[in-house]
């Protein structure tokens, strides 16, 4: 156990904590923010963001996405194969 960093103690951490909510948390949207906000806490991010893709008009839509611009940034959607900088 003393090889264990204790960054590597708290990402096991708070994977447990993600799998908890994945069998407790009825609504999937407040789940996808749930483990996006801290997929980004552990990765000491900025912001991130989830995109899904809408089959039918083969479009990415932001589902979820943090950070000072978070809010601005769900209305836009991204042609596949267009990258974001």
């Amino acid at each position: 156990m003393d090889n264990i960093s204790t960054t590597a103690i708290s990402s096991i951490d708070r994977f447990k904590e993600i799998s908890t909510w994945v069998s407790s948390v009825q609504d999937l949207d407040q789940l996808l923010e749930l483990i996006i906000e801290t997929a980004t806490r552990m990765m000491d991010a900025k912001a991130s963001s989830l995109l899904l893709l809408d089959q039918k008009t083969k479009k990415l839509h932001f589902k979820v996405a943090t950070g000072e611009k978070g809010t601005d940034v769900k209305q836009f959607e991204i042609d596949l194969g267009q990258g974001i900088a």
